[in-house]
């Protein structure tokens, strides 16, 4: 079946993965699916209990492969003494519902009448039969795991209930609720979705009639600017021409910015052979003056030709520093002074272009592959030895102090430096005698008036943090704030 549903949470003998299921419902595909099925929503349900103490439901929607979970949640229950919680999830493989709320509703009510009568061997799936299927987008690609949206009314529940990108953006799973503080500011801090908005990115060198751009697996006309817009982490795929099988170019999009793109080729110059309808060559009675043309053109020709080897050469295209062609490898490593592309020995100049590779790819850097990585895509530094398979985050401030004092003066690795300062300025937010650490009280601190220079604790300790990344990236902590943790007292 292509809608499929499991009754799970609390029963009669505690907490239980599938109290009741589809008929074609396996044993695996719970397994497989088991953390969203998982008794850590206990916590959440009992937040919500508590913050809404008159109403039993919120709802999540949720993207596992190329499934959609639509589940509904009752709590305000009680098992003897204790609060409780159970959930009905409605599995889609075929497209999104176009009543969700309704259908959850009349499964979860259908379930709960069986329940309070004793049924305890109950099948559903004739609640399935009646709910449609909506063939609208579908999205293709998560990058971020979870989030969450606030209403005040069920219609307005019933409006953004729905499995768009208008709704749940690039996010795998989506609470909604009217309230929840465990998940709006409390331990279990996710993002709010209102706050969570696109960028904009430009295209270098896009030529309609030869680039073809998908974003998550999904065509992009950019506009008029040649800009279009996209959700940070999101996949960006360059295709060339008639083929739309293998990209020549992937990226991770984490801010605005320009993608430079290989050019359209110019078209080869078309050879002339004129011939008479005989099939004779056409004679022309003014010979000797196209001799005498083409004697001067030929000079001429030679001349250009000498110029122009001498500006290469002057320009660095022999020896020198310049890229002499676009090469949109992203097996780049740092050796001698330069990066250079793997496959070909060539030089790598392009800041842009490096940082994109350090982003979708990774850049090798003596023994190891670097890459950045993190929740939001530019969070965390990751790295390998060259022959092996898994990528492991750097924790160590000094082994990214390292790394980033070799590519320092790198032509070309501006932006990876930029990357690697801010991943090392957000760890000192979340270090062990940081924000998350549970060591001190942290509160913002003003060196100047209206100028945010350090984070103090009561103690009277500084983490010193870089004036521009707090200046540069003040909706970076914002965000931190609002998404990872609390900070007792502190201001902004």
């Amino acid at each position: 079946m292509s809608l499929q549903y499991n009754i799970w949470g609390i029963s009669d003998s505690g907490y239980n993965i599938s109290i009741t299921k589809s008929s074609s419902l396996t044993d695996s595909t719970i397994t497989a699916l088991k953390e969203s099925f998982g008794d850590d929503n206990r916590t959440i349900s009992e937040g919500f209990a508590s913050a809404n103490p008159t109403q039993s439901n919120f709802y999540s929607i949720e993207k596992r492969g190329n499934k959609i979970l639509y589940t509904i949640y009752r709590t305000n229950w009680y098992r003897g003494a204790r609060l409780s919680y159970d959930a009905a999830t409605i599995i889609s493989s075929s497209g999104g519902l176009e009543s969700p709320i309704n259908a959850l509703k009349s499964l979860m009510n259908a379930y709960v009448r069986m329940k309070d009568k004793g049924i305890k061997a109950v099948n559903l799936d004739h609640i399935l039969s009646g709910i449609k299927i909506s063939k609208t987008e579908t999205p293709v690609k998560s990058v971020i795991k979870s989030g969450y949206v606030k209403y005040n009314t069920e219609s307005e529940l019933i409006k953004v209930f729905k499995n768009h990108t208008d709704t749940v953006k690039n996010f795998s799973k989506v609470y909604f609720f009217t309230k929840l503080p465990y998940l709006e500011s409390g331990s279990g801090k996710i993002q709010n979705l209102d706050s969570y908005t696109k960028i904009d990115v430009s295209l270098s060198d896009f030529d309609s009639s030869y680039h073809i751009i998908k974003v998550n697996g999904i065509r992009k006309t950019p506009d008029y600017k040649h800009t279009f817009s996209c959700f940070p982490g999101d996949e960006v795929k360059v295709f060339n021409g008639s083929n739309t099988q293998i990209a020549s170019s992937v990226f991770k999009i984490q801010a605005s910015g320009k993608i430079k793109l290989t050019p359209k080729p110019k078209p080869r110059p078309q050879v002339s052979n004129n011939r008479s309808s005989s099939g004779n060559p056409i004679r022309n009675k003014r010979n000797k003056k196209n001799k005498q043309r083409n004697i001067v053109l030929g000079i001429s020709a030679v001349i250009v030709l000498v110029i122009g080897l001498f500006a290469a050469y002057s320009d660095g295209w022999f020896g020198g520093t310049k890229e002499d062609i676009v090469v949109n490898s992203c097996k780049i490593e740092l050796k001698e002074n330069s990066f250079n592309i793997i496959d070909n020995g060539r030089k790598k100049t392009n800041s842009d272009d490096i940082f994109n590779c350090f982003v979708s790819e990774w850049i090798k850097v003596g023994d190891y592959k670097y890459k950045l990585a993190g929740k939001n895509g530019d969070t965390e530094i990751k790295r390998k030895v060259a022959n092996e398979s898994s990528f492991e985050t750097i924790y160590k401030d000094s082994i990214l102090e390292t790394l980033e004092n070799k590519i320092k003066n790198i032509p070309g690795g501006e932006e990876v430096i930029k990357s690697i300062n801010k991943v090392r300025n957000y760890n000192k937010l979340i270090s062990e005698d940081g924000l998350e650490g549970n060591r001190h009280a942290w509160i913002f601190q003003h060196e100047q008036e209206d100028k945010l220079v350090y984070l103090r604790n009561k103690k009277g300790g500084k983490i010193k943090i870089g004036k521009s990344f707090l200046k540069g990236k003040k909706q970076n902590i914002i965000s931190f704030l609002t998404v990872t943790k609390p900070i007792p007292n502190s201001v902004l």
